[in-house]
Order: C-alpha cells, then structure tokens, then sequence
C-alpha cells in the first residue's frame, strides 16, 4: 500500500511539472506571435505609404492595375497579422484608447476597397447598402475593419463564379444598436456545421480553404471582437444559395467586455 501511495506521488509529481512546462511553451508560442505580428507590421506600413504615394503619380493603366493588386495582397498580409497577434494575446478586450466615434459606412467602404482586387480575379460582385441615417458607434475602428475584411474574405472564398456579397448595415430610431450583415450568394453551409463556424481552426471546406490559404482563425477572431464590443454574431445559410453572417454593435460601449476565443472540438479534447 505505501509503495501504491508513493507511485501515484509520483505520477502526480510527473504530472504537475509536465503541466507548468505546457504552460511555460505556451507563454513562449503567444510571445513568439506577438513580437513577428508587430515586426511585420512596420514593413506593412511603410510598403503602403509608398504604394499609396504610387496611385498619386501620373501611372499607366498597367501600372494602376499592378497598384491595385499590390494593395490588395497586401491588405490580406495585413489582416493576417492582425489575426494572429490578435490570437496571441490572453485578455482579449476593446482597449480604452481605441474607442472611438466610428461612422461605419466608411468602415465598410474601406473594407470593401480593400477587397476589391480579391473580388474582381474572383469575378464576385460586392455591393453596399447602408442607411443614411445610421449614427456612429463606439468602437475600434481598426477592430471593426478587421470584422469586415474577415467576413468579405470568407463570402469571396466560399462565393460561386460571378456570384455577389451584399454588405447591409441598419439601424431603427430608438434602438440602442446597429444591425450588420455579410451576404454572399456561395455554395453554403451544411446545417450540422453550423454550430461549429465561429470554432478557431475550424474550416468548413478544407479544399478551398487550401486554395486559398488563411489561418482558420477569422471568424473566432470575428466572433471574439463583436462580443468584445457588446454584440451578438449569427450565421444563417442554405447549401447552394448562400450565406449571410449577421450581427450587431450597440451604439455606446458600456463596459469592458472580456472575451475569450472559440475552442475547436479537439482543443477541448485536449484540455
């Protein structure tokens, strides 16, 4: 019986120390992300200033159309290191000085301009209704640009040959919230998947999630910045038609919201 009694002390022993060098390798994985995600941000930045002096100049079409593309990838770069230093960090929460009076039908003009180099080689329509009289919110811009770009990637992605995406964006006089959606006319999610969307790593359709690369963390990032501002994310789709992701940002930013990233099946597993 005590040499039973010592083995389980040890096996405990064992286990305790494997857990705190887990936690010591994982401390040193999100350190890893956060220092490449901010030194990949400068060169990002500066390449943009310049392609941004470029559309200035007095170019040829060829050259706009090089322009163009160059932007285009390089929102996409953009957007990946956004997601990934997102990803690194353990308190996810909107930061005090990046609140901000946001009109978002700019937000989503950006976001679709951003974009439009992706639609176009995709042949993918994108269109924008949002209500005149929509008020701004409080929020992050940068985060809410980031809801917006991940989104409009993902209806491109997942879109049909000369299908469309429709960005609607509405409000109701007295309500406390603004009501968002990303449409898309693309083949759609299968009703058991459903639940599962909004999982990081989670990807519905691995071969085109191949063809066109991503982290497979976009929409937990999504999911995790709208409720780190209040609001509520939704998918509703139909295999063969579409796809619509709706959800909602709340005119004022109440509180500060800690929120955490989706597990996928095998991380819970695991854990």
């Amino acid at each position: 019986l005590i040499n039973m009694m010592d083995d389980v002390e040890a096996a405990n022993k064992f286990l305790r120390e494997s857990v705190e060098k887990l936690k010591e390798v994982d401390k040193m994985k999100d350190q890893l992300l956060s220092n490449v995600s901010h030194e990949l941000r400068t060169p990002i930045t500066i390449v943009k200033s310049a392609l941004e002096l470029m559309t200035d100049e007095d170019v040829s079409e060829e050259q706009q159309k090089l322009i163009k593309m160059s932007k285009s990838n390089l929102n996409r770069l953009d957007t990946l290191v956004g997601d990934l230093l997102y990803f690194s960090k353990k308190e996810r929460h909107i930061p005090d000085d990046e609140i901000e009076k946001v009109n978002l039908k700019e937000v989503i003009m950006e976001a679709v301009s951003g974009i439009s180099h992706m639609a176009d080689i995709n042949n993918v329509t994108v269109t924008t209704d949002v209500s005149k009289d929509i008020p701004s919110v409080d929020a992050s811009k940068s985060r809410l640009l980031q809801v917006f770009t991940n989104l409009l990637g993902n209806a491109i992605k997942f879109n049909k040959e000369k299908g469309g995406i429709t960005v609607k964006a509405s409000y109701v006089p007295g309500e406390d919230k603004v009501t968002v959606s990303v449409s898309d006319t693309g083949v759609g999610i299968p009703r058991e998947q459903l639940p599962r969307v909004f999982e990081r790593f989670y990807q519905v359709d691995g071969t085109t999630s191949r063809k066109y690369g991503g982290t497979g963390l976009g929409l937990a990032i999504t999911k995790s910045i709208v409720e780190a501002h209040g609001g509520k994310i939704w998918v509703e789709s139909e295999v063969g038609k579409g796809t619509s992701f709706k959800f909602t940002i709340p005119l004022r930013l109440k509180k500060k919201y800690i929120v955490t990233l989706p597990l996928g099946e095998k991380e819970k597993w695991q854990r």
